[in-house]
C-alpha cells in the first residue's frame, strides 16, 4: 500500500513539469502560442508548428507564460481572436518537441524528460565495527526519477531528475539484527554514454531520508526513526522503454553510538514512461 501511494503521487506531480504553453504578441499585433526555447536581453527564441523565429525584445508588446494550451485558449479568446482550438494544440505541442531539439542542438545532448520508475534488490558489505557482528545487509527499494532538466536552475548544475527512493533493509546474523522500513530523496544526474535504438547512461545519484528501523540484540529489542543515506552510481542500458541498471551502492544509516555503513551492489530493472 504504501508503494501504490507513492507511485499516485509521483504521477500526480509528473505531468506539471512539462506542461507550459506561451503566448507572444507583437507590436504589430502578430500573434504567436508554442514554446520558448531560449531568452536574453536583447532576443527572444520562439517554436511552434510554423518554424522556429527569432524576435527582437523591442519588438514585443507582451509575452504570456501560461500553464497550458487550454490557457492560451482562454488569452486568445479573451482577446478578441478567432481561436482553433487543433491548431493552438499543435503548436503547443510542436513547441516542446523544439524544445528538446534546440537543446540537444545547443549542448549536444539530449535533456532528460521522460519519467523511470524501477525496482532494485541490493546487498551492503558491512564495514566499521559493525562489520565483524552483521557482516552484509541485504534490501529492496523502489525508486522513481522525476525530470527536472528542462528547468533553468537544473541546467545551470546539468541535474537531470530528482530520485525518491521507498524501501525494506533488513540484516540479520543470529540473533542481532537490523531491519527497517525507510524512504529517501535527492538529486540525481545522467549523461549519455551512447545514443540510438539501443542507449547507454550514466549516471549518479545521492539521497537522504529516515526509516523506522527496529534493533534486534543479544538482551533487548528496540524500535526507532533514525536517519539514512546514500549514493548511488552506475550504467542504464535502455532497449525500448525497458531499463536495465548494474549499481555500486553506499549506504549509510546513522547512529549516535555505532553507525551503520558499507558499500555493495544492486541490480534495477525499470520501465521508462
Amino acid at each position: 500500500m504504501p508503494a501504490r501511494i507513492l507511485l499516485a503521487l509521483i504521477l500526480t506531480i509528473f505531468p506539471f513539469t512539462t506542461l507550459f504553453a506561451d503566448i507572444i504578441i507583437t507590436i504589430d499585433d502578430m500573434v504567436l502560442n508554442g514554446k520558448i526555447l531560449e531568452e536574453n536581453k536583447k532576443t527572444v527564441t520562439f517554436g511552434n508548428y510554423h518554424g522556429i523565429f527569432i524576435i527582437d525584445l523591442d519588438k514585443i508588446k507582451e509575452i504570456y507564460r501560461t500553464g497550458s494550451y487550454e490557457d492560451d485558449l482562454k488569452i486568445l479568446s479573451d482577446k478578441g481572436r478567432v481561436v482553433n482550438k487543433d491548431e493552438v494544440r499543435t503548436n503547443y505541442d510542436s513547441g516542446l518537441k523544439k524544445i528538446r531539439e534546440f537543446e540537444i542542438e545547443e549542448d549536444g545532448r539530449e535533456p532528460f524528460t521522460y519519467f523511470n520508475l524501477a525496482i532494485a534488490p541490493y546487498i551492503i558489505f558491512n564495514l566499521g565495527k559493525l562489520g565483524t557482528i552483521l557482516p552484509c545487509s541485504y534490501g529492496v527499494s523502489l525508486t522513481a526519477c522525476i525530470p527536472v532538466s528542462n528547468f533553468e536552475f537544473a541546467k545551470k548544475i546539468f541535474l537531470s531528475g530528482v530520485s525518491i527512493e521507498a524501501g525494506y533493509f533488513y540484516s540479520e546474523k543470529g540473533e542481532r539484527g537490523v531491519t527497517g522500513y525507510r524512504a529517501s530523496a535527492g538529486p540525481q544526474w545522467q549523461f549519455p554514454v551512447l545514443t540510438g535504438s539501443f542507449k547507454l547512461d550514466w549516471f549518479i545519484s545521492a539521497a537522504f531520508g529516515a526509516g523506522w528501523y527496529n534493533v534486534k540484540g543479544l538482551e533487548q529489542e528496540m524500535t526507532a526513526v533514525k536517519w539514512n543515506s546514500g549514493i548511488s552510481t552506475g550504467l542504464v542500458f535502455t532497449v525500448s522503454s525497458i531499463t536495465i541498471s548494474p549499481l555500486l551502492r553506499f549506504d549509510y544509516i546513522y547512529d549516535s553510538k555505532v553507525p551503520l555503513y558499507g558499500m555493495g551492489a544492486a541490480l534495477s530493472l525499470g520501465y521508462r514512461f
